[in-house]
């Protein structure tokens, strides 16, 4: 087990007592005592002054609006960042709150954010911003991860909007508006629609820092265009997620960290949402482009495997017959070196 396996977005840590030691002596080799540079991280502080009535707000009564100490919203952007804790009134104690059950990942806190709306006239967004305890050095690379769920629990009775993009946008100055729902992410969530309501997933990547990013902007980031929504409507128009446990600190990463997978080779999208879209662990690199062909040798899709998956369609949307696609890989990693691969991959609906 290396560094690679604790940072792939698929690895699961086990209870077994000798892997348990193999991870702590890794992340320590590699990162030893780094400090985590949000303040606040698992949202358990609480200032006094940010605590104000809401009237009409979700939920029953008129709801405490609440951020974490430390934490603001993008002023001028419509909606709010909500915080559920045990030590708030209802509706917004937690695990009981007024939107869902639910408990915290690391303690008894967490915020809520809806982060995307359909019924925006405008494409602002509502983001949870943190100004970090430092400025991050240019040319040095950061660990950033974060807890994420959508909250409501039963889908069937609430069916809540779930998109595919969660992420992290990293700032000289607080966020704006504009920049929130123009500027691609920093990072972000795999390219697969959200839909665990739970489960608290992890979500952890790599950012190479310009120099100047002193604040932190959470939540869905990017053009609308960019992002793979599913609702039914009418009912809501909004995504709600949970997030916790956020996570900024210096990263030893080299070279001999970068990998991809490009495991595996079967999948099946026939819209029982089991193995739908094709995609590839990875850590390290700026971009992957995939070029898939069938078998006569032409050229049916080509995308970014960091951006999106490949859910069996062609580059036009339109779904493509089952069998064998021949895929090409090209990469470059963070240390500006160059990746190329090869693979068969069938369609099997």
């Amino acid at each position: 087990m290396t560094f690679k396996d604790v940072m792939n977005k698929s690895f699961q840590l086990k209870n077994v007592l000798p892997y348990s030691i193999l991870i702590i002596v890794c992340l320590f080799t590699k990162n030893g005592n780094a400090q985590n540079l949000v303040p606040n991280f698992s949202f358990e502080i609480f200032d006094s002054t940010n605590l104000y009535e809401w009237p009409g707000a979700p939920g029953a009564g008129c709801p405490m609006n609440t951020y974490g100490q430390d934490w603001f919203d993008t002023p001028n952007c419509p909606g709010t960042v909500q915080a559920f804790s045990n030590v708030l009134p209802a509706p917004y104690t937690a695990p009981n709150n007024g939107i869902s059950f639910s408990y915290g990942q690391h303690e008894d806190s967490y915020i809520g954010i809806m982060v995307y709306q359909v019924e925006v006239e405008l494409d602002n967004r509502t983001v949870a911003n943190v100004k970090l305890i430092d400025t991050l050095n240019a040319g040095e690379f950061y660990e950033v991860s974060f807890h994420y769920k959508l909250a409501y629990n039963d889908w069937d009775t609430n069916p809540l909007m779930s998109i595919d993009n969660l992420g992290a946008l990293f700032t000289a100055d607080t966020a704006s508006c504009w920049e929130l729902s123009n500027l691609s992410p920093d990072v972000r969530t795999e390219p697969s629609v959200i839909q665990d309501n739970i489960e608290w997933k992890k979500y952890t990547g790599l950012f190479r820092a310009d120099g100047d990013e002193t604040f932190l902007a959470l939540g869905c980031i990017g053009p609308r265009a960019d992002i793979e929504v599913e609702y039914t409507p009418p009912l809501y128009t909004g995504a709600y997620y949970y997030f916790d446990s956020v996570s900024v600190s210096h990263s030893n990463i080299g070279p001999a960290d970068v990998f991809w997978d490009l495991e595996p080779n079967v999948f099946s999208p026939n819209g029982d949402e089991i193995n739908e879209v094709y995609e590839i662990d990875y850590f390290g690199f700026e971009s992957i482009e995939v070029n898939v062909l069938n078998r006569w040798g032409n050229l049916v899709k080509r995308y970014d495997a960091i951006e999106e998956s490949w859910n069996g369609t062609n580059q036009n949307g339109q779904e493509l017959s089952d069998g064998v696609y021949f895929l090409s890989f090209n990469g470059r990693d963070f240390f500006g070196k160059g990746w190329t691969g090869q693979q068969t991959v069938t369609i099997v609906r």
